[in-house]
């Protein structure tokens, strides 16, 4: 029995880093500000967050939050991005969207669209916000409909579907 009972102990403390769903840490302070604005997000393996806004009647799109900021000579900024499209190699990538996409830049105000290689090896489109990374309040979820609206629009427009 004194078996059983230690075998199933050692099962329970180590499910979580075994086989179980480890206990990813994310940025308190994007939980809170999205907590107070009544955003719902989900966290993704790395630790960023991730938030589903519905951009049309029948259209949604995927948002992302850098938990981690990032840090140059004193100054924090936080990426908030959205997929258009990704692309499984790099000679997937169109010049045409690449050029359509990226001539788009210039007419926005804040934000820009980037290519990008995830650690799988796929390649990406994505648009892409980089900001205080202690923005909050209206100002954080004015950026994320920005965000979700500007990477839903191009994914409609090069893929007509609704993915990401």
């Amino acid at each position: 029995m004194k078996k059983v009972l230690f075998f199933l102990l050692i099962t329970y403390t180590s499910y979580g880093q075994i086989g179980g769903s480890p206990a990813v840490e994310c940025d308190p302070f994007v939980k809170k500000e999205l907590d107070t604005q009544g955003i719902e997000y989900s966290i993704t393996k790395n630790g960023d967050f991730k938030i589903v806004r519905k951009v049309d009647n029948d259209r949604i799109q995927a948002v992302y939050i850098q938990s981690k900021p990032m840090s140059y000579k004193g100054i924090e900024v936080r990426e908030i991005w959205s997929y258009a499209r990704i692309y499984d190699t790099k000679s997937d990538l169109k010049e045409s969207d690449i050029y359509m996409a990226l001539s788009k830049n210039a007419t926005y105000k804040f934000g820009a669209w980037q290519i990008g290689k995830d650690n799988t090896n796929a390649y990406f489109l994505n648009f892409s916000v980089r900001t205080a990374s202690d923005a909050k309040g209206t100002t954080l979820k004015d950026i994320i409909d920005v965000v979700a609206m500007r990477g839903d629009e191009i994914e409609k427009e090069l893929t007509n579907s609704d993915k990401y």
